[in-house]
């Protein structure tokens, strides 16, 4: 509160500003962590394929889906078979965003952004892209594992 007097403002010594702290519930930090990992992963996308590669715009699968998770503090192995041990299982129609996909027999990973889209660092000719997950059916699927 103040007071003004003579054009000048006085202040009262309770009107000092006071931080506040604000609670985030589960279901929020659950999405900001989802958006980290996703938006690492969309800007990946345009890199190229490294074979035994780990570092941004410059991977292969499975590091790409390390780096993403990286973001967050979840550690990953640089393998798409061992990955598949991480998390927990889901179905293909329960996918959310930021949720790891196993597939082509343990020999490939990629990171399901929503909305139909996922990333991955697909072969050295195309390089890291964002595909629709229609296209998944060319791939076995192995599991979808949530790790957030």
């Amino acid at each position: 509160a103040f007071k003004t007097i003579s054009g000048t403002k006085y202040y009262g010594s309770y009107s000092a500003v006071k931080k506040v702290k604000i609670k985030q519930t589960a279901a929020q930090i659950k999405a900001a962590k989802q958006k980290i990992v996703c938006d690492y992963g969309r800007a990946n996308a345009g890199g190229a394929y490294v074979y035994g590669g780990s570092s941004f715009r410059a991977t292969d699968c499975s590091g790409l889906t390390m780096q993403c998770f990286a973001q967050i503090g979840i550690s990953l192995p640089h393998n798409a078979a061992a990955q598949a041990s991480y998390g927990k299982a889901v179905s293909y129609k329960d996918m959310q965003p930021g949720d790891l996909i196993i597939c082509c027999y343990g020999g490939h990973a990629a990171l399901y952004l929503g909305d139909g889209y996922f990333v991955h660092a697909s072969t050295p000719a195309t390089g890291i892209t964002i595909e629709p997950v229609s296209r998944l059916q060319y791939y076995h699927i192995d599991t979808i594992r949530r790790l957030i």
